[in-house]
């Protein structure tokens, strides 16, 4: 069977591997390295990554922000599936733990 080329990594995918660097180092320097939600059944220091305060599409007109810390939290793939479609409950993490967002 014959496997077709993978796809080029585009305008958006290289600025996020350059954003998700710098997202890397400001979190290591600020000593975050587990989970920050920790939701009950949290896996706490496992398969970690960034959860965005907006969707995706919202960073096209604003994509300074894409790699900001106010702009994300880490947290697990159980954590961030569970703030993923819960605008009410993403805005309520992210007032408790970046508290200085302005609505």
């Amino acid at each position: 069977m014959k496997r077709t080329q993978l796809k080029k990594i585009g305008k958006w995918g290289r600025l996020w591997i350059k954003e998700r660097a710098k997202l890397k180092k400001i979190y290591q320097n600020k000593g975050i390295t587990i989970c920050e939600l920790n939701f009950s059944g949290c896996w706490h220091n496992e398969y970690l990554g960034f959860a965005h305060l907006e969707k995706r599409a919202f960073y096209r007109q604003f994509p300074h922000l894409l790699g900001s810390f106010n702009h994300t939290l880490l947290a697990c793939n159980y954590c961030h599936g569970i703030i993923e479609n819960d605008r009410e409950l993403t805005k309520k993490m992210f007032d408790k733990l970046r508290l200085n967002i302005k609505w």
